[in-house]
């Protein structure tokens, strides 16, 4: 049995009903609130808000995965007009150029989505929340491990710390900085914006002519 056609709703070009937002920049302006969000509370004074950072970035790597679908759209759109299509090769490597690490946060987004782990090409990423204790800390640490001590210790300078969160593949070969990947994701969705603006043609390709069309017209 073939896939039951889903009619398009009559306001299936009109997202700002329900988002406010219409255009591909408009979800780039929330990726960027959303990244420097991200970095104000994971650089504030202790106590962090760790849980909101989580969320902030689960959220930064939703609207990244939505800048590059809406501009995908916009450009086929445009291509339609223009008796054209999109050069989806053309454009992946546009997305290659300024949003290298993308692959993780569709993997991020997707496994948000799914509920299931997808890998979606990064390689096996899992997500590290790193405390950072200052060295006078680490002193106090030392000087408690090893007694009935340490597990209040340890709590009483977590509650001080400062947290890094990184994203490491299973193998070590790499880490990401979650605060310089949110980074790359708003200053990269921006420049992907802009360099490839619905009126550019460039990423257009003619579509082929209908060999029987034009048979039938010449006759």
């Amino acid at each position: 049995m073939g896939r039951r056609r889903v009619n398009r709703h009559q306001w299936a070009d009109e997202p700002d009903r329900l988002l406010f937002h219409d255009q591909a920049h408009d979800i780039w302006a929330k990726l960027d609130w959303e990244s420097s969000e991200f970095q104000s509370r994971l650089n504030s004074d202790p106590p962090i808000d760790v849980d909101g950072c989580v969320y902030l970035l689960q959220s930064a790597c939703i609207s990244a995965a939505a800048v590059t679908d809406w501009l995908r759209q916009d450009l086929q759109k445009a291509a339609g007009l223009a008796g054209a299509s999109l050069d989806e090769r053309a454009f992946r490597a546009e997305i290659d150029l300024w949003l290298p690490d993308l692959p993780l946060a569709r993997a991020v987004a997707n496994t948000f989505k799914h509920r299931e782990y997808r890998d979606e090409g990064w390689g096996n990423a899992e997500i590290r929340l790193i405390t950072v204790f200052e060295p006078e800390q680490r002193s106090r640490l030392d000087a408690a491990h090893g007694t009935d001590r340490f597990e209040n210790t340890f709590a009483e300078e977590a509650a001080e710390a400062t947290f890094r969160l990184a994203f490491r593949r299973r193998d070590d070969s790499r880490e990401v900085d979650a605060v310089e990947f949110v980074r790359q994701l708003s200053s990269g969705a921006l420049r992907l914006l802009d360099a490839n603006s619905p009126g550019d043609e460039r990423l257009f390709v003619t579509k082929p002519r209908n060999p029987s069309a034009h048979a039938a017209g010449g006759s």
